[in-house]
C-alpha cells in the first residue's frame, strides 16, 4: 500500500484493540466532504473453531475528493485499511450480502443494524442486482410463463447488470443468448423462405397469364 496513494473509497476493518475503535462514530462525524459511508458493527461472526469472533467495525467510506491513505490512518488510528475495488460488492459485504459470504454462511446482519449517511442510495445498491438474479434463478419458469421471451437476455442482461456477480451467471446468460441468436437466425431464414416462396408464386402467375389460350 502506498500511503500517498489518492483514492476517493476505502474500506476500513477496526477491531477492538485498535485506538479508533471506541470513538469511530464521532470520527466520521467530524470528517469532511463524505460522499456516502456505512458503518456496521460485526458482533455475530463466528471463527473457524466455532466461537464468536471479538466485536469489530466494517465501514466504506466514500469521499467527494480524493483523499491519501496516510490521512486515513492517522485519523483511524490502528484501523486496518484498503481502497474499493467494487462499491457495490463492498457495501454489500457490510451486512454479509455478497454471494461468496452467503455460501460461506456467513452470519447475515439487518440493514437495520447500518448506520449511514444515506439510507435510500444504501438500500437501492443492496437491492440493485437481487430483482436480476432472482430472475436469472428462475429462467425456466418465466419462459414458461411467457413473462420472458425471445431476444430478452440479450437485450435486459449483461455484465453491467450482474457487476461483480457476472462471473457465477456469466455462462447461463451466454447459453441462453446463444439459444435467442440462433432463434433470431432461424426466424430470418424463415421469413427469407416465405418472401422467396411469395415471388416465386408471383413470377408464375405472370408467367401462367403470358401464355396464350
Amino acid at each position: 500500500m502506498n500511503k500517498n496513494e489518492r483514492q476517493r473509497a476505502f474500506n476500513l476493518v477496526i477491531n477492538k484493540n485498535a485506538k479508533c475503535f471506541n470513538e469511530v462514530k464521532q470520527i466520521i462525524e467530524n470528517l469532511c466532504n463524505v460522499a456516502l459511508y456505512g458503518l456496521i458493527l460485526h458482533d455475530k461472526d463466528i471463527a473457524e473453531d466455532g466461537q464468536i469472533k471479538e466485536p469489530h467495525y466494517h465501514l466504506y467510506l466514500k469521499f467527494k475528493n480524493a483523499r491519501t491513505f496516510q490521512s486515513l490512518i492517522k485519523q483511524f488510528e490502528g484501523a486496518h485499511i484498503e481502497s474499493v475495488i467494487n462499491e457495490n460488492q463492498s457495501i454489500k459485504y457490510l451486512i454479509h450480502n455478497t454471494s461468496n459470504a452467503k455460501a460461506q454462511g456467513k452470519y447475515q446482519y439487518s440493514i437495520d443494524e447500518l448506520l449511514t449517511n444515506d439510507f435510500n442510495k444504501i438500500q437501492e445498491i443492496l437491492k440493485e442486482e437481487d430483482y436480476h438474479i432472482f430472475i436469472v434463478e428462475n429462467i425456466p419458469k418465466y419462459i414458461a410463463s411467457g413473462i420472458l421471451h425471445p431476444y430478452s437476455f440479450s437485450r435486459y442482461f449483461g455484465p453491467n447488470t450482474f457487476k461483480a456477480n457476472w462471473g457465477m451467471y456469466k455462462e447461463i446468460i451466454t447459453s441462453y443468448k446463444n439459444r435467442d441468436d440462433s432463434l433470431l437466425v432461424d426466424e430470418v431464414e424463415q421469413i427469407e423462405k416465405e418472401l422467396k416462396k411469395q415471388e416465386d408464386q408471383e413470377e408464375q402467375e405472370l408467367t401462367d397469364e403470358e401464355l396464350p389460350f
